[in-house]
């Protein structure tokens, strides 16, 4: 796995993203890659 222990867990869950950003439509792979490697940059900054 390219993430931390110390990662959250609930942010590589694109499902979970979705939920908490209200995110109704389906997204194309690319928009999924970008919202797991912006959760993981906010994570990071917030540690």
């Amino acid at each position: 796995m390219p993430f931390s222990d110390a990662f959250p867990p609930e942010f590589i869950d694109i499902n979970f993203l979705k939920r908490a950003l209200k995110i109704e439509r389906k997204l194309s792979k690319a928009q999924e890659q970008k919202l797991l490697i912006l959760a993981g940059v906010t994570s990071s900054l917030s540690t």
